[in-house]
């Protein structure tokens, strides 16, 4: 949903709902917090996973965190500052600015340096899942192209993405929204094991129907191809 120039409402909205959304600055309700300088040296084959820039891609409308080639790190004491837990979303902060995921894993992770973590420090204000749908949204990405900094790598602040302003709704019309988008991250999900199964038939179909190394007999085909 988008909000027309000069008005605090967006073009399309569910009934019942008539406020206008306020706009605040996003260091109001949350916090970027910060990580771990780990020690490559230390990094193990097995521990607690380090979650690195590497590891976010929302790319193909996936948005959870990618946890190929992770690597371990072992327990460390006074760990508060810089642990992920289940549900938690993340931006990078170095190298593709903005990208975000979200850590789905039930058990804890280690936030890597350059990797932000948003906390909520105000619950009456945004939900995490609105706070989600909003950050993998255009809106919030063009919002942080003009403060990234292009030096030997492209660089965003936590300071900078706490201080971009959003248009907020009430806590119910978030969940409204956010109830609605959900569904439509489920079908997309849905359609993705589709894509993959038809590609699963289409190799099977091409390894029966095509000359190769290897011919089929003639018992390989039946009605039932």
């Amino acid at each position: 949903m988008t909000c027309k120039e000069g008005e605090n409402i967006p073009e399309a909205r569910f009934k019942g709902f008539n406020d206008d959304w306020r706009k605040e600055k996003l260091s109001s309700m949350i916090k970027i917090q910060g990580c771990y300088a780990f020690k490559s040296s230390e990094f193990k084959k097995s521990g607690i996973p380090i979650i690195r820039i590497s590891n976010i891609s929302n790319t193909d409308n996936n948005m959870n965190i990618n946890m190929k080639e992770i690597i371990y790190y072992n327990e460390i004491e006074n760990e508060k500052s810089f642990i992920i837990k289940k549900s938690d979303l993340l931006i990078a902060l170095s190298g593709a600015p903005g990208k975000s995921s979200i850590y789905n894993l039930e058990e804890k992770a280690y936030l890597n340096q350059r990797v932000g973590l948003f906390k909520i420090i105000d619950t009456k204000k945004i939900n995490n899942s609105f706070l989600s749908q909003y950050v993998f949204s255009s809106i919030f990405q063009n919002k942080l192209k003009p403060f990234i900094t292009r030096g030997v790598q492209p660089n965003i602040s936590p300071k900078d993405i706490e201080n971009l302003d959003i248009l907020l709704p009430s806590l119910k019309e978030q969940e409204k929204i956010c109830g609605y988008l959900s569904l439509l991250d489920e079908e997309i999900d849905n359609l993705k094991k589709q894509k993959e199964l038809i590609k699963e038939m289409k190799i099977g179909a091409m390894q029966k129907l095509l000359p190769g190394e290897v011919r089929l007999s003639k018992n390989a085909f039946n009605e039932n191809i």
